[in-house]
């Protein structure tokens, strides 16, 4: 089977994907405007484009068997949708946008959601939210962001007074400039220092609000390679997963930090992150904090031992172990 994937940029939720299916002996490319390869190659060709008409006979030259599209933006999705007729097109839905805002689904996102011919979702209230606003007659399947099983490692004696956070920054409190305001942990930062954790931020975002988190503690690492950044991050006792503020994008997320910080033996601490904060809890391997951000030292006094429980089932937190679904519902389609 030749799959091929097609995203805005190089994300790396599609070179997951793609190693575990090379892997199953598929071929796999990827179609990016934005070549970036996180120090590792998951595919067997790929492709630049530029414009619609480049788009087009990129898809025309792979000859896919299934054309794997990943949001945002949702344009892309209808876009590939239009260029492909008769051609087996997917939408990875990577953030709903009206769970993330809250407001009325757009036009372009129902399009999104019911011009494909199958929808991969990141969590499971992602799907029922999108179910119940686009409908059910889509096939769907839940695929996990997990990190590639050569990609773990972690550190003989982490620091259990660390705690990490990968991902998103910014220092807004309103979408202003289309930033992710809920990506705010100034407040996050400050309770954890006050009680005696030193912090450490794998950003992503504007260079702008590097003094801002530096000037209330954190140690901020930008520009760091995808495997230098894991290696980085398996030092620490703790990796952080959530928001300051309630939202339906960070309460039904399972963001890729989550995985890779499960690839490193570093135990989640989940904060209005429910599902993800579920998903720990259940197997023992995390910390779901209900509250505030007060008395951390006792809720995270079990730290160690949720260590230990997470290096004894890390080979069932793989991306391979995730694989099998995802082939079979790509193979439903050819």
């Amino acid at each position: 089977m030749r799959i091929l994937h097609i995203c805005s940029q190089s994300d790396i939720r599609a070179f997951k994907q793609a190693i575990v299916m090379l892997d199953r002996g598929h071929q796999v490319e990827l179609a990016t405007p934005t070549p970036q390869f996180y120090g590792f190659n998951a595919f067997t060709a790929a492709y630049l484009y530029t414009d619609s008409n480049s788009l087009q006979r990129v898809i025309e030259t792979s000859r896919a068997d299934v054309i794997h599209v990943h949001s945002d933006p949702l344009r892309l999705v209808t876009l590939v949708r239009a260029l492909a007729p008769g051609r087996v097109v997917i939408h990875d839905v990577h953030d709903p946008e009206s769970l993330r805002t809250g407001a009325a689904p757009t036009q372009e996102e129902r399009d999104a959601m019911t011009l494909p011919d199958g929808i991969i979702h990141v969590s499971e209230g992602c799907r029922a939210h999108s179910e119940k606003l686009h409908g059910a007659e889509k096939p769907t399947i839940v695929s996990y962001s997990a990190v590639p099983q050569y990609l773990f490692g972690n550190a003989r004696h982490p620091s259990f007074d660390a705690l990490v956070y990968q991902g998103g920054l910014t220092t807004t409190v309103t979408d202003e400039r289309g930033l992710r305001y809920f990506r705010n942990l100034q407040y996050v930062v400050e309770r954890f220092i006050a009680q005696g954790y030193n912090v450490s931020m794998y950003a992503a975002g504007d260079f702008e609000i590097d003094d801002t988190y530096r000037a209330i503690g954190a140690f901020v690492v930008r520009h760091v390679p995808y495997t230098a950044m894991l290696t980085g991050l398996r030092m620490h006792g703790f990796g952080f997963v959530g928001a300051p503020m309630v939202t339906g994008i960070i309460k039904h997320c399972m963001p890729n930090k989550l995985f890779e910080y499960l690839s490193q033996g570093v135990v989640p601490v989940c904060w209005n992150a429910d599902e993800a904060g579920q998903y720990v809890e259940q197997l023992g391997i995390g910390v779901h904090l209900h509250g505030d951000l007060n008395d951390l030292r006792r809720q995270l006094r079990e730290g160690p031992r949720l260590r230990e429980r997470l290096l004894k089932i890390a080979s069932q937190l793989t991306m391979e172990a995730h694989a099998a679904p995802l082939e079979k519902f790509y193979q439903s389609f050819t």
